[in-house]
């Protein structure tokens, strides 16, 4: 089973447009369930196929066919029927790493999934962005504060008399 997700509602609008095609260039039965605009299930009843291949396959022709990013969560093989909505739960787990890896966009059950090497421009962009976030957040309650005190710590001007 291939869950697949896109976040432009990619399978509402040219599901009719895309089965044929991507039949003949993956070269593989399979059956099709679009489960909402951005998300669908592609079901495959080969047992003994290489699926790094075709799920490859399928990821490049909707981004050359259709621009349409993908990401593309692949399961273990699923000996009984019973057991499709607990493999889905896992699919989805595993898009779930998209969010923290948008560059990677094939997870297959049991990979260890492409750890993302530290960039340390980017987490010196990041540390200024927390830094001046923080800045900006503290400034209203230190000039409350200040304004505060200064009201406390003043006297009427009615109060002094004018020595000339």
């Amino acid at each position: 089973m291939v869950l697949v997700s896109a976040s432009n509602g990619f399978f509402e609008t040219e599901e009719e447009h895309f089965l044929t095609s991507l039949k003949e260039e993956v070269q593989r039965e399979f059956y099709y369930v679009n489960l909402n605009s951005n998300e669908s299930i592609f079901l495959f009843p080969e047992k003994y196929t290489d699926y790094h291949v075709v799920v490859e396959k399928m990821y490049r022709f909707f981004a050359h066919q259709f621009d349409s990013e993908c990401y593309f969560a692949v399961s273990k093989e699923i000996e009984d029927r019973k057991n499709l909505a607990e493999e889905f739960k896992a699919l989805e787990g595993m898009l779930e790493e998209q969010f923290y890896q948008p560059h990677q966009h094939l997870f297959f059950h049991g990979e260890k999934q492409e750890e993302k090497k530290a960039d340390p421009a980017e987490d010196s962009e990041i540390m200024e962005q927390i830094t001046n976030d923080i800045q900006y957040k503290d400034l209203p309650p230190i000039s409350v504060r200040i304004f505060r005190n200064w009201k406390i710590n003043t006297v009427p001007i009615s109060s002094f008399q004018i020595c000339m």
